[in-house]
Protein backbone atom coordinates (compact mmCIF):
# COMPACT_ATOMS: atom_id res chain seq x y z
CA UNK A 1 0.00 0.00 0.00
CA UNK A 2 2.84 2.40 0.79
CA UNK A 3 4.32 1.96 -2.67
CA UNK A 4 0.93 2.62 -4.30
CA UNK A 5 0.48 5.75 -2.19
CA UNK A 6 3.98 7.03 -3.06
CA UNK A 7 3.43 6.45 -6.79
CA UNK A 8 0.06 8.20 -6.66
CA UNK A 9 1.54 11.17 -4.81
CA UNK A 10 4.59 11.53 -7.08
CA UNK A 11 2.93 11.65 -10.53
CA UNK A 12 -0.41 12.17 -12.24
CA UNK A 13 -0.43 8.64 -13.68
CA UNK A 14 1.65 5.61 -12.72
CA UNK A 15 1.66 1.83 -13.17
CA UNK A 16 2.82 -0.76 -10.67
CA UNK A 17 3.42 -4.27 -12.00
CA UNK A 18 2.97 -6.71 -9.13
CA UNK A 19 3.44 -9.83 -11.27
CA UNK A 20 2.61 -11.01 -14.81
CA UNK A 21 -1.09 -11.29 -13.94
CA UNK A 22 -1.53 -8.12 -11.87
CA UNK A 23 -0.83 -4.55 -12.88
CA UNK A 24 -2.12 -1.58 -10.87
CA UNK A 25 -2.81 1.70 -12.66
CA UNK A 26 -2.90 4.86 -10.56
CA UNK A 27 -4.39 8.18 -11.67
CA UNK A 28 -4.10 11.04 -9.21
CA UNK A 29 -7.26 13.05 -8.76
CA UNK A 30 -7.93 16.27 -6.87
CA UNK A 31 -8.84 15.96 -3.19
CA UNK A 32 -12.42 15.05 -2.34
CA UNK A 33 -14.20 17.35 0.04
CA UNK A 34 -16.83 15.80 2.27
CA UNK A 35 -17.22 12.56 4.14
CA UNK A 36 -17.20 9.14 2.50
CA UNK A 37 -20.89 8.68 3.31
CA UNK A 38 -21.77 11.70 1.12
CA UNK A 39 -20.82 9.76 -2.02
CA UNK A 40 -22.26 6.78 -3.85
CA UNK A 41 -20.94 3.26 -3.33
CA UNK A 42 -20.93 1.46 -6.68
CA UNK A 43 -19.71 -1.88 -8.03
CA UNK A 44 -19.81 -2.75 -11.72
CA UNK A 45 -18.98 -5.80 -13.78
CA UNK A 46 -16.88 -4.50 -16.70
CA UNK A 47 -14.96 -5.56 -19.79
CA UNK A 48 -11.67 -3.84 -20.59
CA UNK A 49 -10.53 -3.91 -24.22
CA UNK A 50 -6.97 -3.10 -25.25
CA UNK A 51 -7.06 -0.65 -28.20
CA UNK A 52 -4.02 -2.22 -29.87
CA UNK A 53 -4.18 -5.99 -29.25
CA UNK A 54 -8.01 -6.08 -28.92
CA UNK A 55 -7.66 -8.40 -25.93
CA UNK A 56 -10.79 -8.26 -23.79
CA UNK A 57 -10.42 -8.82 -20.06
CA UNK A 58 -13.18 -9.46 -17.53
CA UNK A 59 -13.15 -7.29 -14.46
CA UNK A 60 -14.87 -5.30 -11.77
CA UNK A 61 -14.86 -1.60 -10.94
CA UNK A 62 -15.67 -0.30 -7.47
CA UNK A 63 -16.32 3.25 -6.33
CA UNK A 64 -16.53 4.38 -2.76
CA UNK A 65 -16.14 7.80 -1.21
CA UNK A 66 -15.72 9.40 -4.63
CA UNK A 67 -12.71 7.25 -5.57
CA UNK A 68 -12.72 4.30 -7.95
CA UNK A 69 -10.58 1.22 -8.48
CA UNK A 70 -10.79 -1.47 -11.16
CA UNK A 71 -9.52 -5.04 -11.26
CA UNK A 72 -9.20 -6.80 -14.62
CA UNK A 73 -7.89 -10.13 -15.86
CA UNK A 74 -6.47 -12.65 -16.27
CA UNK A 75 -7.13 -13.67 -19.87
CA UNK A 76 -9.76 -16.45 -19.88
CA UNK A 77 -9.11 -19.78 -21.61
CA UNK A 78 -11.92 -20.35 -24.10
CA UNK A 79 -10.82 -23.84 -25.22
CA UNK A 80 -13.56 -25.72 -23.37
CA UNK A 81 -16.25 -23.16 -24.25
CA UNK A 82 -15.38 -23.40 -27.95
CA UNK A 83 -15.44 -27.23 -27.70
CA UNK A 84 -18.96 -27.06 -26.19
CA UNK A 85 -20.17 -24.74 -28.95
CA UNK A 86 -18.61 -26.99 -31.60
CA UNK A 87 -20.32 -30.15 -30.30
CA UNK A 88 -23.72 -28.38 -30.02
CA UNK A 89 -23.36 -27.00 -33.54
CA UNK A 90 -22.51 -30.44 -34.95
CA UNK A 91 -25.69 -31.87 -33.41
CA UNK A 92 -27.81 -29.08 -34.94
CA UNK A 93 -26.21 -29.23 -38.41
CA UNK A 94 -28.27 -30.40 -41.39
CA UNK A 95 -26.61 -33.00 -43.62
CA UNK A 96 -25.90 -31.72 -47.11
CA UNK A 97 -25.94 -28.00 -46.19
CA UNK A 98 -23.27 -25.53 -45.08
CA UNK A 99 -22.81 -25.31 -41.31
CA UNK A 100 -21.85 -21.83 -40.13
CA UNK A 101 -21.40 -21.24 -36.41
CA UNK A 102 -22.36 -17.69 -35.39
CA UNK A 103 -21.38 -16.31 -31.98
CA UNK A 104 -22.16 -12.96 -30.35
CA UNK A 105 -18.67 -11.43 -30.27
CA UNK A 106 -19.71 -8.85 -27.66
CA UNK A 107 -19.70 -11.63 -25.08
CA UNK A 108 -16.35 -13.16 -26.10
CA UNK A 109 -13.48 -12.29 -23.78
CA UNK A 110 -9.78 -13.05 -24.19
CA UNK A 111 -7.25 -12.71 -26.98
CA UNK A 112 -8.71 -12.61 -30.53
CA UNK A 113 -5.48 -14.12 -31.91
CA UNK A 114 -5.87 -17.19 -29.66
CA UNK A 115 -9.52 -17.60 -30.71
CA UNK A 116 -8.62 -17.46 -34.39
CA UNK A 117 -5.76 -19.91 -33.82
CA UNK A 118 -8.21 -22.32 -32.13
CA UNK A 119 -10.71 -22.00 -35.01
CA UNK A 120 -7.96 -22.64 -37.59
CA UNK A 121 -6.55 -25.66 -35.74
CA UNK A 122 -9.79 -27.32 -34.56
CA UNK A 123 -12.91 -26.12 -36.41
CA UNK A 124 -11.64 -25.06 -39.82
CA UNK A 125 -9.73 -28.18 -40.84
CA UNK A 126 -10.16 -31.11 -43.20
CA UNK A 127 -10.89 -33.25 -40.11
CA UNK A 128 -14.01 -31.12 -39.58
CA UNK A 129 -15.38 -30.77 -43.14
CA UNK A 130 -18.99 -30.26 -42.04
CA UNK A 131 -18.05 -26.83 -40.56
CA UNK A 132 -18.11 -24.23 -43.35
CA UNK A 133 -17.07 -21.33 -41.15
CA UNK A 134 -17.21 -19.48 -37.86
CA UNK A 135 -18.59 -15.97 -37.47
CA UNK A 136 -18.21 -13.55 -34.58
CA UNK A 137 -20.69 -10.71 -34.81
CA UNK A 138 -20.01 -7.58 -32.77
CA UNK A 139 -23.02 -5.34 -32.13
CA UNK A 140 -21.34 -2.84 -29.82
CA UNK A 141 -18.94 -0.91 -32.06
CA UNK A 142 -17.64 2.64 -32.49
CA UNK A 143 -19.44 2.87 -35.84
CA UNK A 144 -22.73 1.87 -34.13
CA UNK A 145 -23.22 -0.78 -36.83
CA UNK A 146 -22.71 -4.54 -36.41
CA UNK A 147 -19.35 -5.88 -37.56
CA UNK A 148 -18.89 -9.50 -38.65
CA UNK A 149 -15.61 -11.40 -38.43
CA UNK A 150 -15.92 -14.50 -40.58
CA UNK A 151 -13.41 -17.34 -40.64
CA UNK A 152 -13.93 -19.68 -43.60
CA UNK A 153 -13.04 -23.38 -43.71
CA UNK A 154 -11.39 -23.89 -47.13
CA UNK A 155 -11.60 -27.67 -46.55
CA UNK A 156 -15.37 -27.72 -45.95
CA UNK A 157 -17.71 -30.06 -47.85
CA UNK A 158 -20.08 -27.16 -48.50
CA UNK A 159 -18.46 -23.75 -48.82
CA UNK A 160 -20.31 -20.71 -47.57
CA UNK A 161 -18.76 -17.39 -48.50
CA UNK A 162 -19.96 -13.97 -47.44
Amino acid sequence: MTEIHKLGASSNEAHLIVNEKLEIGIIRKPPIIGSEEDFLTVSLERILEDNVSKQRLPGFAFMRGGRSVGFFGPLPDYGRRWDDKRSKSKKQALTGYPMVVMVNGDHVLGDPYLHQEYFNNVWLTEKNPQCSGVGLIHFTTKEKKPVLEYFENPKAEHLFQL
